[in-house]
């Protein structure tokens, strides 16, 4: 479905001819090779190249040189490809006598400016201005100027939309006190350990599921429709028993059975400790669409692609992140070492990497799988093999093992499975947690694909930073309490 806009508009060549004969502007910006900021950004393996593609491969860059975390990755990708499918709209129904590239790049600009301020000087003006010399024809500075006014009107109305997220600054103390009040004695109930350094803070997640979604409806209306077949087994019960032997030994740092691969595995999915592993779950889907996309897909689908796949995983880690502030279900490290009615505790047991930040169930790596892989599925409209490299350059101290080199998959549900075992091999989740996880993303991604074109509703609670956050553990597992907004 390609698109095209006219030029022939005599409004707007009227307008081009009044603004090219301004004063060009007086800010003089150095220009740099964009590709010195894309050293550090996963490598995509693709013939595909177009101003959709360059600002998403520019956006992982700067992902994984500022660690950014996985949230807030989500975020940024949603809003990068939704403004560049906002001003290509604009483009085609206002008549604007400029290009979809130029459109594209301002909008991109727009958006990484505002949330990535301290990167516009030294990378993002350079990327902007770099794309724009290449475009050929060159562009009027008439056309610059609609292709500005354009771009930047989208990208301003969507980031405005979403300022402030509900619950972002209240729910770590709202969650903290819930785990101060854990009831005792009660098997299967998340632990939080105390903070080992500042930006290892728990309850890292906590408010992630109080995120406003662009698509699904309320995570725990949509719980409560599609997904009420979904929870972590009871403990004690033979469900437990099960993912507990699954677990035990795999996710043990003592493994016999660990070789170099496996451990390559769950580096490479946790995005730590070694070199090449991922810098976030939602780098490798964005790196995997641009492997699979055709060399000849046009501008205006390769767009929309992108904005559909990340809106689906941003919704899918909402809908996770609310199950696992719900559930509130213990970390393997918790419950090995703890113990139950029926398995005694084993103080000794580690996990292959520690990891005990929120909640298990479900797993968020597992579910950015499935709604990637599902979302890629329905886009395309074909499988087939592909080739992802991670981008984590990682720290001196910590990477005792070679660099992770190329990941090759045979298709998307061959990622989705690696995914799930990466995560069991670091000793972070049980199979029933990613099992699941694969699946709610995959829901989650179905939903957001079919019904993408529905304006949301208003809503009627006022606005939350007049309300507060109510947190409290369930009283057994596996009951469901989910941090909400407190309206009475």
């Amino acid at each position: 479905m390609k698109h095209t806009v006219s030029n022939t508009s005599e409004r707007c060549q009227e307008m081009g001819r009044q603004w090219s004969s301004e004063k060009p502007s007086l800010r003089v910006r150095f220009l740099v090779c964009a590709a010195s900021a894309l050293l550090l950004s996963q490598c995509v393996h693709s013939a595909i190249s177009n101003v959709a593609v360059d600002w998403n491969t520019f956006l992982t860059s700067l992902i994984c040189k500022h660690g950014i975390f996985f949230n807030d990755a989500n975020t940024y990708y949603s809003q990068l490809h939704l403004a560049q499918w906002h001003a290509l709209l604009a483009l085609k129904n206002t008549g604007s006598c400029t290009t979809q590239e130029a459109v594209v790049a301002y909008a991109s600009h727009a958006v990484l400016v505002n949330y990535l301020t301290f990167e516009q000087d030294t990378s993002i003006d350079p990327m902007l201005e770099t794309q724009l010399q290449g475009l050929s024809p060159g562009l009027t500075k008439g056309q610059r100027k609609l292709a500005k006014a354009l771009g930047e009107a989208v990208a301003v109305r969507l980031v405005s939309g979403r300022v402030g997220d509900p619950g972002r600054e209240f729910s770590r103390e709202a969650a903290t006190e819930a785990l101060d009040a854990r009831p005792k004695n009660v098997s299967g109930l998340y632990r939080a350990p105390e903070p080992t350094a500042p930006l290892l803070s728990t309850k890292l997640f906590s408010h992630l599921g109080l995120t406003k979604t662009f698509v699904l409806p309320n995570p725990l209306f949509f719980r409560e429709a599609f997904l009420a077949k979904y929870k972590p087994p009871a403990v004690p019960s033979k469900a437990w028993d099960t993912e507990y032997r699954q677990l035990k030994s795999i996710g043990s740092v003592n493994w016999v059975g660990r070789t170099t691969e496996v451990n390559n595995t769950a580096s490479f999915w946790f995005g730590f400790p070694f070199k090449g592993s991922l810098c976030s779950a939602t780098t490798f889907w964005s790196s995997a669409a641009i492997a699979l996309l055709p060399a000849q897909t046009p501008l205006y689908d390769t767009v929309t692609i992108l904005a559909k796949l990340h809106v689906a995983i941003h919704d899918a880690n909402v809908m996770a992140a609310a199950m696992q502030w719900g559930f509130w279900y213990w970390r393997p490290v918790t419950a090995f070492r703890e113990g139950d009615p029926d398995h005694a505790p084993d103080p000794s047991w580690a996990p292959w990497s520690e990891y005990n930040l929120h909640p298990e169930y479900p797993s968020l790596t597992a579910t950015t799988a499935g709604a990637g892989a599902e979302a890629l599925r329905t886009l395309l409209k074909s499988d087939g093999a592909f080739t992802v490299e991670g981008g984590y350059t990682g720290f001196p101290a910590c990477t005792p093992g070679p660099e992770i080199g190329r990941r090759h998959y045979a298709s998307l549900e061959a990622a989705v499975e690696e995914a799930k075992l990466g995560r069991m091999y670091a000793g972070h989740h049980y199979n029933i947690s990613v099992t699941h996880g694969a699946e709610i993303g995959a829901l989650v991604a179905k939903f957001v694909t079919a019904h993408w074109s529905l304006p949301p509703p208003s809503g009627v609670a006022p606005d939350p930073t007049y309300l507060t956050v109510f947190a409290r553990l369930p009283a057994r597992v596996p009951d469901f309490s989910p941090i909400t907004l407190n309206l009475e």
